[in-house]
């Protein structure tokens, strides 16, 4: 394990992000949020400098009008909001949607804005009087993504539920031309800055490009591998580079010559990607709250911009240093040794400057060897020859670039085929509570579908491929069943499988999820499955009960059953819990406790408690020593 110091923040109170967006300087971005703020982030000098509060829900959707002295946003809230960047202040609202605001958009002269609706319409409006000037109707479901032309002024583009992409002309009713081809929704549009060509992006996980006049297909992008959903897409300004994001997976970049993968920008999740104006740089806003500055040349992460729920805000170098409004500074941690703690006085003289943080955005060398001037600051003068021999009582935290820790919860309870169970709810929720307080970054599923399992995975996958020194913990609790060929499947809450030829295609494989979460060869990897319930469908009585041995043991890891293969575990608890969970929960978050004494104390309870009837299965091809909770000797009280 390394043991560099780290510095990130506690992600828990920072509000999901949903749409992200460069001024046309690329000095400064807009982020709109789940808690309905709209947030304006200074790109050079590394800070916050206005917040704009107003909308009643989520923002969806922000954008910089062309000469950057206003920011313009939609939301759930069904409004479209018009501020004024240097005030801070509302200036007004566009009325007339009557469902959720998904897209919003200034036109190339700046007089007029534009915005989609899952009301199935998009408004135009005059932007100095908010007087409604048309509205285009035509789409059959919710519009997802609206564009202006750059270069011409009176076509603007639409993407919508229904699949469809159009093309319309602002002086007339109709739209002037459809895009076939996608077979999904279609969730973002845009045109290229020459404003000779289309992109979109759609639910079905491709990307394509289309000629404008022709309309034509003249690329697509899709992940060869594990896909997800598009959420965001976007051409640089040469035309040569596209950009994708998905909720589920990081933002992606092409060659759109070629149709070639150029690489990944590590977002946990992007639910909207952007090009900087100078095509140097990327954007991306995830759901934990994340907008990450990236180098498209590298790939490599610049900065972490965080807006927190209650209006403090941080900005995290990847080296380490920080800049926090007056009260930021209580959710910035930092790791040392594996160890995790709050700033104190000390390490805030460490690692807090707001100088180093502009220098570093700006390309400028702070230092000829951070690792060194770390070491050198973080401890008192009379302290550091001791440096070394303190490192393990030093602050230390969960990092973006060093060991993280990882969790993917799944319960299903209320199954529409096949009854509901009792306490999955229960056992998924307290799962997620108590990962969490062990700084786990939770991914929590209920009552998931296949497709909502499947994406769910592909992100957990994802953050596990990050570091190398990740642990990662899948938990599920539902429906299990294994077919005639010894394979174990976790049953989707909205699974329909009338006999067992339909379960490989209609539930989520256990080694899928094992491969998926090997390919990412992080440190160590855990599956506990609390799924060896009676499954109630007709055809199963005729295959062997409960879930068939792991056949498939990837290195590196611990799978765990809540009882012995091919056999069902009774509900011997009558706490909230189920047996096994029950356990789990009682010594999961044991301090300083090895991850292999904490399955054998589980599992001698479930013994126990069930009077020999129930046996949990453990499979362990992991070799090391793991603490999951680990606490120094200042944390217990020492």
């Amino acid at each position: 394990m390394s043991t560099e110091m780290i510095v990130y923040a506690q992600m828990e109170q920072a509000a999901g992000v949903n749409s992200v967006a460069f001024d046309s300087n690329g000095k400064l971005a807009l982020s709109g949020s789940d808690d309905g703020i709209v947030r304006l982030w200074d790109l050079v000098k590394g800070k916050q400098p206005k917040i704009f509060r107003g909308h009643k829900a989520a923002v969806t959707s922000v954008s910089f009008s062309p000469n950057g002295k206003y920011a313009l946003s939609g939301s759930n809230d069904k409004t479209v909001r018009l501020w004024d960047i240097e005030s801070g202040l509302e200036i007004r609202k566009y009325p007339g949607h009557t469902a959720a605001v998904t897209s919003v958009c200034f036109s190339p002269s700046g007089m007029q804005v534009l915005a989609g609706s899952m009301d199935w319409t998009i408004l135009l409006w005059d932007t100095e009087n908010a007087h409604q000037i048309r509205s285009f109707q035509g789409h059959k479901a919710g519009v997802r993504s609206v564009a202006f032309n750059p270069k011409k002024g009176n076509q603007i583009l639409s993407g919508s539920d229904d699949g469809t992409i159009s093309l319309w002309d602002i002086t007339k009713i109709p739209p002037v031309k459809n895009f076939p081809g996608h077979t999904g929704k279609v969730t973002s549009v845009s045109f290229s800055s020459a404003g000779t060509q289309v992109l979109s992006g759609s639910d079905d996980m491709t990307v394509r490009l289309w000629d404008l006049e022709s309309r034509k297909e003249i690329g697509n992008y899709k992940w060869p591998y594990y896909s997800t959903a598009i959420s965001s897409v976007g051409i640089s300004s040469d035309g040569t580079q596209i950009l994708s994001g998905s909720d589920y997976g990081p933002a992606r970049l092409w060659d759109a010559a070629s149709e070639t993968f150029i690489r990944p920008f590590p977002a946990y999740g992007s639910t909207s990607a952007a090009f900087s104006p100078n095509g140097k740089q990327i954007l991306t806003g995830s759901k934990d709250g994340s907008v990450e500055l990236f180098d498209i040349s590298t790939g490599s992460r610049i900065a972490n911009f965080i807006g927190f729920k209650n209006g403090e805000w941080a900005v995290i170098t990847s080296e380490g240093f920080y800049n926090t409004s007056p009260k930021g500074e209580q959710y910035i941690m930092v790791r040392d040794g594996g160890k995790s703690y709050g700033i104190d006085q000390r390490y805030s003289t460490a690692f807090s400057s707001s100088d180093y943080v502009a220098d570093l955005l700006q390309g400028i060398p702070v230092h000829a060897n951070i690792s060194e001037l770390r070491e050198e600051r973080r401890v008192a003068p009379e302290n550091r020859s001791q440096a070394a021999d303190k490192r393990s009582d030093l602050l230390v935290a969960e990092s973006r670039q060093n060991q993280k820790k990882y969790a993917l919860v799944i319960g299903n309870q209320n199954y529409t085929k096949f009854g509901r169970l009792t306490k999955t709810r229960n056992d998924a929720d307290d799962m997620d509570v108590a990962l969490r307080s062990m700084g786990f970054t939770v991914n929590k599923v209920l009552d998931g579908s296949l497709v909502q399992m499947q994406d769910a995975l592909t992100l957990f996958k994802n953050r596990l491929g990050e570091s190398k020194d990740a642990y990662g913990f899948f938990y599920y609790s539902g429906h299990g069943v294994q077919d005639r060929r010894g394979e174990n499947y976790l049953i989707p809450a909205d699974a329909d499988i009338p006999s067992e030829s339909y379960v490989s295609q209609r539930a989520l494989s256990l080694e899928t999820v094992l491969k998926e979460m090997s390919s990412a060869q992080n440190h160590l990897n855990i599956i506990v499955l609390d799924a060896c319930r009676k499954f109630p469908d007709a055809w199963s009585k005729s295959i062997t009960k409960g879930l068939a041995q792991a056949s498939y043991r990837p290195t590196d890891s611990i799978i765990v059953y809540a009882t012995t293969a091919g056999e069902v575990a009774d509900e011997y608890s009558t706490t909230r819990n189920s047996l096994y969970t029950e356990h789990l929960l009682k010594h999961l978050t044991t301090p300083n406790l090895d991850v292999k004494e904490m399955f054998r104390r589980v599992n001698a309870d479930v013994v126990r408690a069930s009077a020999r009837k129930q046996y949990p299965a453990i499979y362990d091809q992991y070799f090391d020593i793991a603490i999951l909770n680990p606490r120094s000797r200042v944390e217990e009280g020492q």
